[in-house]
């Protein structure tokens, strides 16, 4: 079964593990200001000591000594003067919450392996179903590819996914469940 919204998810299943890929928006751009370089490799970690959402994952930059070293000293943006390695192990966003919360369940019940994170294209201003660029909670955002490992099948990992979109709101409506 097919779920047909804006942005893709797509899960991919290898022998023992399924990768799934998620095509989204990272938040708070507007807050961080940290444009990271498109194409890169970054973490999902968890934000245990966000006050407001105890599901809350962020994207960080890999550390310096993680970075190759042909892209450390590329401007990211160049009107902060920012390069790579300026950002190196910094949080560049947050995955919208509502998937963060979804994540969080499969973590608990699928044992995901890890998230990784790249950037697809500049920051652009918040659309519906979030708030718009000047609302509160609004901003700029980063659209990006999340990249999932699951421990499970395909199937199994896609049964979660369908019951997790099922919970969601209006968010549901700019993802795309294959």
């Amino acid at each position: 079964m097919a779920i047909q919204y804006q942005q893709n998810i797509t899960v991919f299943s290898g022998r023992t593990k399924s990768l799934m890929k998620w095509r989204l928006h990272l938040f708070r751009y507007h807050k961080f200001k940290r444009r990271p370089p498109m194409g890169l490799r970054m973490s999902v970690v968890p934000e245990p000591d966000n006050p407001y959402d105890p599901n809350a994952l962020t994207v960080e930059m890999p550390g310096l000594e993680d970075l190759p070293a042909q892209v450390r000293n590329v401007v990211t943006d160049p009107k902060r003067g920012t390069t790579v390695k300026s950002l190196a192990g910094k949080c560049i966003g947050r995955l919208p919450g509502s998937l963060a919360s979804v994540l969080s369940h499969m973590s608990s019940e699928i044992e995901l392996e890890g998230m990784t994170c790249v950037a697809k294209g500049p920051p652009c201003p918040s659309f519906f179903p979030w708030p718009l660029m000047h609302q509160k909670g609004g901003g700029a955002v980063i659209p990006c590819e999340l990249h999932v490992r699951a421990t499970h099948n395909k199937e199994r990992a896609m049964a979660k996914l369908q019951e997790g979109f099922g919970d969601m709101g209006p968010e549901k409506a700019v993802l795309t469940l294959h």
